[in-house]
């Protein structure tokens, strides 16, 4: 039997941990649910089998998870966001992006990965599965992965 189409989130991790990017997570965007689903299933088939090892998010709990602007997370979330913008400016956009897309309906699937050359491998079988718009959770930061 298929996974029904994803309505907000799977496995969805407690508020905190977005406040600052997840460690070792790389970040997908796809259009549809229908693509998202399929990405999970192959990831899941590939080895990323723990509960936590592949989150979908969508909709409005998708997007207060992400918090661009920290406000979701209260003051402590506004600190870290302002943070950011002063020392990591690129990690806010990408947040804000992730936010847009959030809003136009689209799903972005979040993966534990060991390092960043995992990272480029997993963004190389997604891209080919209409993922886009990565970038990988390395310590505090987010950075770049194959487009």
């Amino acid at each position: 039997m298929p996974d029904p189409e994803p309505t907000g989130t799977e496995a969805a991790p407690a508020r905190h941990d977005f406040v600052l990017p997840p460690r070792h997570h790389l970040f997908a965007v796809f259009d549809g649910h229908v693509e998202a689903a399929s990405a999970v299933a192959a990831l899941r088939s590939a080895g990323h089998a723990a509960e936590d090892d592949v989150r979908v998010l969508a909709g409005d709990e998708g997007i207060a998870t992400i918090d661009a602007s920290g406000a979701v997370h209260g003051a402590w979330g506004r600190v870290v966001r302002m943070a950011e913008e002063a020392f990591a400016e690129h990690d806010v956009e990408y947040l804000q992006v992730l936010e847009e897309e959030l809003r136009a309906g689209h799903v972005v699937v979040v993966v534990r990965v060991a390092d960043e050359t995992a990272a480029d491998e997993v963004a190389r079988d997604l891209r080919d599965r209409s993922g886009h718009t990565f970038a990988y959770g390395a310590h505090w930061d987010f950075v770049p992965v194959v487009s």
